[in-house]
Parts: C-alpha cells; structure tokens; sequence
C-alpha cells in the first residue's frame, strides 16, 4: 500500500524499431531488434521507412500520393524482374517439351480468338484482352482458383515492350505473348510448390486442348 506504481510494461519489438530513429547515425542499424545481421541489411521496418522517406523527396504533392507513386513504381520493377525470370523458366527443356507438342492445337486456338489488328507501322495476328477474357469464359477457365483480375494479370504480365517497336498495338498479344500469358494461366490454375512447372503447364494444357479443341 502507497509504494510506487508498478512500472508500465515493456513496449514490443517492433514498436521499438520505429523509435529513437532521429537520434541514430545513417547506416547505424547495429541496435535494431528486427533480426538483422549487420548494417548492410534492411528489416521490413527499416525498407519501409526508405520507401517513405524517397516519397517525401520526389515533389510538393501530399505524401500519400508521393508514396503511392513509389510503391508502383517499385512494384513495376518487381513485375518486370518476375516478368523475366518467369520467361527464363519456360525456356527450360521440358516445359518448351510439352509447348512443342500441343504446338498445333495451341495455333487453332489462338486463330479462333485473334484477329488482324491495326499496328503503327504494320497489320499483325493478335488477341485483344476482351477477346482474351471470352476466350478464357468460353474454355471454363474462370472458377474461385483463378478470376478475372487474374486474366488480367497474366495478360499484362505477358505484354512485351519490344512490340511496340515492332508496331504492335501495347494492348494486344501477338502469338508468342499470348503463349507467355496462356503458361502464365497454367501455373495459376495449378499453384502447387510440389509439381514441377513442366507437368503444371502439361496438365492444364491436355485437359483445355482435349476439351475445347478438336483434332
């Protein structure tokens, strides 16, 4: 009775690794309690609150916007180095294996759905997103694994910068991205870690082909 009060409980980690900031030297994050190894390293905090701080110098805009601006701009990075290494994958051996052989169905389909399309400096084969979309609602691929905002999502992910050098229009595959967005519903509509990317595309290929184009 009449001691001191108890002290107040000690504060979480990961509030502590937004303290005491404005004190700390640049690079010195020795002290912060988010499992980091030596100070050539960044926690989640710690990237977070450059991402911030890069969005606080880019203009006079309100920092919700500027931060905005990063985080897409950043996340475009991402998608092109994903974009990439997702292209580096299907050049392995067996998924360009099982590409070879479904080849000449894979043709029929996509004349079914492309069209002669208007280019910058010429005409090309290719596949708007809206036929893009029936085609993929005509072959039964939409269901709770993989919606609409995932076909877009693949169809963007495939577009490749170099059409529009070669005329194309940036809102349309030609038959190679559109092979790229097709591998794409492929690993999509089979998530698992345990298969190997080749036997995911094979599978889902066979069973839409079998279905949806005859020989």
């Amino acid at each position: 009775k009449g001691g001191p009060p108890p002290p107040p409980p000690p504060q979480a980690d990961g509030r502590k690794g937004y303290q005491g900031r404005a004190h700390r030297q640049e690079g010195d994050l020795e002290d912060v309690p988010l499992g980091l190894s030596n100070k050539d390293e960044l926690g989640p905090a710690e990237w977070m609150e450059v991402v911030v701080r890069i969005a606080a110098q880019r203009s006079e805009e309100p920092l919700a916007d500027k931060f905005e601006e990063v985080v897409n701009l950043v996340c475009g990075h991402i998608r092109a180095l994903e974009a990439a290494n997702f292209r580096l994958e299907l050049q392995d051996w067996r998924v360009q294996k099982v590409i070879r052989g479904k080849r000449k169905k894979l043709i029929k389909l996509f004349r079914r759905y492309s069209g002669v399309l208007k280019g910058k400096t010429k005409d090309f084969d290719g596949i708007t997103f809206a036929a893009f979309h029936q085609m993929l609602s005509d072959t039964n691929c939409y269901d709770l694994s993989f919606s609409q905002d995932a076909a877009a999502e693949a169809f963007s992910f495939s577009r490749s910068p170099l059409g529009e050098g070669w005329g194309m229009d940036p809102e349309a595959l030609g038959f190679i991205e559109w092979m790229d967005a097709m591998m794409a519903v492929s690993v999509s509509k089979a998530p698992s870690p345990y298969l190997p990317m080749w036997q995911r595309i094979d599978t889902f290929l066979e069973r839409l082909l079998r279905a949806h184009v005859p020989e």
